[in-house]
């Protein structure tokens, strides 16, 4: 019976690490990855969207963007309340992750505006690799 609760802590502990790791990758608790991780995913899912409508490229951008910052924060939070069931978490982290993602949105929402944001031409990816 020990051995067997010694796996399951185990396996709760590589569940909780891969949580708090793919969190942290996705969440903005670093300066570096949302220039490198989420405003490249939300870019591509949003020339996705923009190939039924460009007129949804940047609203699909920012939602994509958000969605991305808030998944890798609800990740970390799982990851970490599964390892340390009675402890509390402090609002310091969440109010810092918040205003990293606000700080990059008027960023990308300045970048859209001045038309250097634009969707990824499919029709030229597609050339490239029809030759």
């Amino acid at each position: 019976m020990k051995t067997l609760l010694a796996e399951l802590r185990k396996t709760r502990s590589v569940k909780a690490a891969f949580l708090i790791f793919i969190g942290w990758i996705l969440s903005p608790f670093t300066f570096w990855n949302d220039a490198l991780v989420n405003i490249p995913i939300a870019y591509f899912c949003a020339s996705v969207v923009a190939l039924l409508s460009e007129k949804l490229f940047f609203v699909s951008f920012l939602a994509a963007y958000w969605l991305t910052n808030i998944v890798g924060v609800v990740m970390m939070g799982e990851g970490i309340r599964s390892l340390m069931a009675e402890k509390k978490i402090g609002r310091h982290p969440v109010v810092v992750s918040l205003i990293t993602t606000a700080v990059y949105t008027v960023a990308v929402t300045c970048l859209f505006y001045a038309g250097m944001l634009r969707p990824i031409d499919f029709s030229v990816v597609g050339r490239l690799f029809h030759r």
